[in-house]
């Protein structure tokens, strides 16, 4: 028969591996498969703010740039003035004989005129462009010039006879020549008319880039905050 350990050896080794002092720590770190413990710990990728891609302003005009704003501001203005007026005119006869005029196209004018002096005046307003200094008291004068008109012509819309849309008061004009002094220093003919050619629509245009491009960098202020 073989002889058995000492009881003493089977206890000492028994406690030895319920104790876990399998070894010295420093086995357990070279345990570590080397490819896993030469990586670095990782960091955040820093993400760059984004620019927008335009100028974001103010915007200095040069005289030929101010003078090519300035037609697109006015001209449609104008344009639609001179649809009030030829739409007066083909009931005025009528109206004068005591016949009876029609108002419908006369409204509708004023409606549009109404609408272009709107967006005429938002542009005005646009701080995002620095006119020349001669001329900016000028434009104040214009601008203020046709929120005025805009009485007479919301009450030219809302008439209930022809009568009423004739009769309308229209505010007197405290600086008339203003519209001619900028035209003077921007360079531009005195003939509103003709310099006008080419900007029928100009106003719609501008107004829906200055929308566009407020939207724009609006989203550049929300990611900044």
């Amino acid at each position: 028969m073989r002889n058995a350990l000492p009881a003493t050896v089977g206890v000492a080794a028994l406690i030895l591996l319920m104790s876990g002092c399998a070894g010295p720590t420093s086995d357990l770190a070279e345990s570590v498969p080397p490819t896993l413990a030469a990586i670095p710990p990782s960091t955040p990728t820093a993400i760059p703010s984004p620019t927008p891609t335009i100028d974001v302003g103010p915007v200095e005009l040069s005289t030929e740039e101010a003078g090519q704003r300035y037609l697109g501001i006015v001209c449609q203005r104008n344009v639609a003035g001179t649809g009030l007026n030829e739409a007066f005119a083909a009931q005025e006869d009528t109206f004068l004989n005591g016949g009876e005029a029609d108002a419908t196209a006369v409204k509708a004018a004023a409606a549009e005129a109404l609408r272009v002096g709107r967006l005429s005046v938002e542009l005005l307003d646009d701080s995002y462009y620095m006119w020349p200094a001669e001329i900016q008291d000028d434009l104040i004068a214009i601008r203020d010039a046709q929120i005025a008109e805009a009485a007479t012509l919301s009450a030219i819309v809302n008439a209930g006879r022809f009568e009423d849309a004739y009769y309308a008061t229209w505010p007197i004009d405290p600086r008339p020549g203003a519209a001619q002094e900028i035209r003077y220093q921007l360079g531009l003919s005195a003939d509103t008319a003709a310099s006008c050619q080419g900007f029928e629509t100009a106003t719609d245009s501008l107004h829906a880039e200055m929308t566009n491009r407020l939207e724009y960098l609006a989203g550049f202020e929300t990611a900044e905050d």
